[in-house]
């Protein structure tokens, strides 16, 4: 369904002026928008209360009274208070979404909680998912936003068993925390993948299929909103299944690198 979001700009009192402007900020949601579109099937969309056309509603910059640091919570509410100072009529629990960006540069480019939990805003409690992210990053300044967001629909990052050359091995594959066709593993874009489609409801039977026993069967393209099956499980063991699908460089997968036989693993 539609997804409301809310962008604040933030900067702090000590630092210079942003790298970014509003525009572009405006215009990599009004992209993830697009990107959420396509990722779902049609299912999900974000949107701003004030702009339900746009990818979210944004406000600032802002300048707040502190000077640079990577304490979240102080980040967070110096942010809301100022925008409610400016812009009162913003109402923060009117949204499932926050997005806080700022000049973090603290060692990483972006952190999220994972899903929507209650958060106190001047408005009163929100359940709301909450994103902070570096403006500093202007190259993969939307893989990181896609990311953070990703952790607010409740997505772990995702790690990968690469077999090499073989589609599958006993041993000799090697376990990494990184996962290079999925946008919870990697700064290279692209979809969402199978098993992530399906926590969040956007792959539901007859699209992703169980696989009991031994067969042929057919997968169509993930990428595609047709009825082809995108995905199918093969049961592991108790409570865990091997997820198969098959992608191409459509769309927002164009941006991921080619790759052998990968199998995710969530983290």
């Amino acid at each position: 369904g539609d997804q409301k979001i809310l962008v604040l700009l933030t900067n702090f009192q000590n630092a210079s002026e942003p790298v970014l402007s509003k525009a572009q900020v405006e215009g990599a949601m009004d992209q993830f928008r697009l990107y959420t579109r396509e990722n779902s099937y049609q299912k999900a969309f974000t949107s701003g209360i004030f702009a339900p056309a746009r990818g979210a509603d944004v406000y600032g910059w802002y300048t707040l009274p502190v000077s640079h640091n990577c304490d979240f919570v102080t980040v967070g509410v110096e942010a809301m208070r100022e925008a409610n100072l400016r812009n009162p009529e913003i109402d923060f629990t009117a949204y499932s979404r926050l997005v806080f960006i700022a000049p973090f540069t603290c060692g990483w480019e972006g952190t999220a909680n994972i899903d929507r939990g209650e958060f106190l805003t001047p408005d009163g409690t929100a359940m709301v998912a909450l994103a902070l992210v570096d403006s500093s990053p202007r190259g993969i300044f939307f893989n990181v936003l896609a990311h953070e967001i990703g952790h607010g629909f409740g997505l772990h990052h995702d790690g990968m068993l690469n077999c090499g050359n073989a589609i599958w091995a006993p041993a000799g594959c090697v376990d990494q925390q990184y996962d290079g066709v999925s946008t919870m593993g990697n700064r290279f874009g692209g979809y969402y993948g199978a098993l992530q489609k399906e926590y969040v409801g956007w792959l539901e039977p007859p699209a992703i299929a169980d696989v009991p026993m031994n067969g042929q069967y057919a997968i169509g393209v993930l990428e595609l909103a047709d009825t082809a099956t995108k995905a199918i499980k093969i049961p592991r063991g108790p409570n865990t299944s091997l997820f198969v699908e098959y992608r191409q460089p459509l769309g927002a997968d164009q941006a991921i690198p080619p790759s052998n036989n990968i199998f995710s693993v969530p983290y």
